[in-house]
């Protein structure tokens, strides 16, 4: 099944190194529903794991550093040495932070919560360099015994309210796609209650 796939709406499928046992598509996004290229509904956001499915993120970690490590020089950030791990008060949820820095990336971070529970989080983001003209990225994952939950955004380096060449420069091909697709064209158009008339 093809999935329509743009900027805040995304089709993944689930890393087989993770060692999740299904290996459906999952198509995501922030309002818990897509549609295939005629229309048609695809999965929602959120599908239940198989609750014998054990897992942890820093799978997830590790080899994203390792690929990262191969195409680009990471260097520890400043922020690393500080905050790389904290016990909740509840003395049960651990939380792991690492933090790099790139020639182009400023910081690239990634946020490990374990709960006793099996709950676990991961939150990563890229800011990239201020020189350089790249979104800035996130990820998050949510999981529990029974759900699996990941949304991807990609955001503006710089402010497009104020700055129109900028806006002009990265909407201008997403207004009509939002036009196209009138029913979810809220996740195209930038800030609260933005339309494609007052775009």
């Amino acid at each position: 099944m093809e999935c329509f796939s743009s900027p805040g709406w995304f089709s993944i499928s689930t890393p087989s190194f993770l060692g999740l046992k299904s290996k459906n598509k999952l198509s995501l996004n922030r309002k818990c529903r897509s549609f295939n290229k005629d229309g048609s509904r695809c999965m929602s956001m959120s599908q239940r794991a198989d609750e014998s499915s054990v897992f942890s993120y820093k799978k997830l970690i590790h080899f994203a550093l390792e690929e990262t490590n191969t195409r680009t020089l990471l260097a520890p950030s400043p922020l690393q040495e500080k905050y790389s791990s904290l016990l909740a008060m509840d003395d049960k949820t651990e939380l792991q932070m690492l933090s790099f820095e790139a020639p182009k990336i400023r910081l690239l971070r990634s946020l490990c919560i374990e709960g006793s529970d099996g709950m676990q989080v991961l939150d990563f983001a890229a800011f990239p360099k201020p020189e350089f003209d790249l979104p800035i990225f996130c990820a998050n994952f949510f999981t529990t015994a029974k759900m699996n939950i990941i949304v991807l955004d990609l955001n503006p380096l710089h402010d497009i309210m104020d700055q129109e060449d900028y806006k002009e420069k990265y909407y201008k091909d997403l207004i009509p796609l939002g036009l196209k697709y009138s029913e979810i064209s809220c996740s195209f158009y930038p800030g609260e209650g933005s339309s494609p008339a007052s775009l």
